[in-house]
């Protein structure tokens, strides 16, 4: 059985040249990749304590809206040093509740999250 040397160096020549075709693809959008500013953790940022006064919780407990913005609630809340549900935490809280809170921004959601919530007494 013999090998047809033309014939392997047609396919070598263009196995090379897809090769390079691919590889240039990927350098070129690897460099505009690279002209883009980056910044680590900016998906989901965490913001200082606030303090508010509850004026209104959804009934579904997915929403509560504190000094006029709509906040969504994190499944898991941080409430006076412990985690709790939902669920759990919308049954302690009230309208006219003043609370102190921390929320993340990002993650492609249009309203802060709430993750910790703190009763304060006036």
């Amino acid at each position: 059985m013999s090998i047809n040397h033309s014939k392997l160096g047609k396919f070598e020549a263009f196995g090379l040249i897809v090769t390079f075709t691919f590889l240039g693809c990927g350098s070129l959008q690897a460099q505009e990749l690279q002209t883009q500013p980056v910044s680590v953790g900016q998906a989901l940022t965490l913001s200082s304590d606030r303090q508010g006064t509850i004026g209104h919780i959804d009934a579904s407990g997915l929403r509560i809206v504190i000094d006029d913005t709509e906040h969504t609630l994190a499944p898991l809340v941080r409430h006076d040093g412990r985690q709790w549900n939902r669920d759990r935490l919308i049954q302690s809280l009230e309208q006219g509740d003043f609370i102190e809170y921390e929320t993340t921004n990002g993650g492609g959601q249009q309203t802060p999250t709430l993750i910790r919530v703190d009763t304060v007494d006036r």
